[in-house]
């Protein structure tokens, strides 16, 4: 469930801050995550480690996913100057395994009968530890996770008009 909050926050373009202090972590979760995106590609800035002279990028208007290879402590922001009162900002903490969400604006949940697949079938593949796995595992159950994300962007994107405000494409 965690996971498909992060992907969401992904799809709607929301400024990400992933913090570890293992940057291997840092590399392989966000390009692991740009992966799913297939057939899809981000087009904002990405970033597996910034250094501390490039934390003024945090407040860019952009959308960006950014790695941070330090603890996160809830004063970050305040003892780096970093105003995010009005940006809107997931931090993901790998070491701490938890998200957290600054923004004021709320983002839609994925339609479930959209969305349901796609969590059954990570929740099978999840009930087993990736630790367990064999080689041959390890390479099926990734095509499988990635086949996964692709039915479900085939499935939106179908799908999409039934979603939008008909009557703002009227009017224009």
């Amino acid at each position: 469930k965690t996971f498909l909050e992060i992907f969401k926050h992904i799809i709607f373009e929301t400024k990400i801050l992933i913090f570890s202090t293992k940057i291997n972590d840092l590399s392989y979760f966000i390009y692991g995550l740009i992966c799913l995106l297939f057939p899809f590609h981000y087009s904002f800035q990405i970033s597996s480690s910034i250094p501390r002279n490039a934390y003024s990028v945090i407040e860019s208007i952009s959308p960006y996913i950014l790695g941070i290879n330090k603890l996160f402590k809830k004063t970050f922001f305040k003892e780096n100057k970093i105003d995010i009162s009005d940006l809107n900002i997931l931090i993901i903490d790998l070491d701490g395994c938890y998200i957290k969400y600054f923004g004021k604006k709320t983002l839609p949940d994925i339609p479930k009968s959209l969305g349901k697949p796609l969590y059954d079938g990570l929740n099978s593949i999840h009930k087993i530890k990736p630790d367990l796995w064999s080689e041959e595992e390890k390479d099926n159950n990734y095509k499988i996770i990635r086949i996964l994300f692709y039915e479900f962007f085939i499935k939106i994107m179908l799908n999409y008009d039934l979603y939008m405000k008909q009557d703002y494409f009227r009017n224009k």
